[in-house]
């Protein structure tokens, strides 16, 4: 299976659940994947790491929130 959609490096992946997980990139996006329908579901930009032309390095699931984390925080 292959998922098209982030337009820099991959830099985490997160299982959320048997049939969804969440990748993070250089982009600057979050993206929430369907695998059973094989499509991206939903996608959050981080406005403000783009302008400081900084990936997402990781990203963690926490009390129900999507937690996120550059290099340099």
């Amino acid at each position: 299976m292959t998922l098209s959609g982030h337009t820099e490096a991959v830099s985490c992946v997160l299982w959320m659940s048997d049939d969804m997980i969440c990748s993070a990139g250089w982009d600057h996006s979050i993206r929430l994947w369907d695998l059973k329908a094989e499509v991206n579901k939903e996608t959050m930009v981080c406005y403000y790491l783009s302008l400081k032309k900084f990936g997402i390095a990781c990203v963690k699931i926490c009390c129900h929130h999507l937690l996120y984390r550059n290099i340099y925080n």
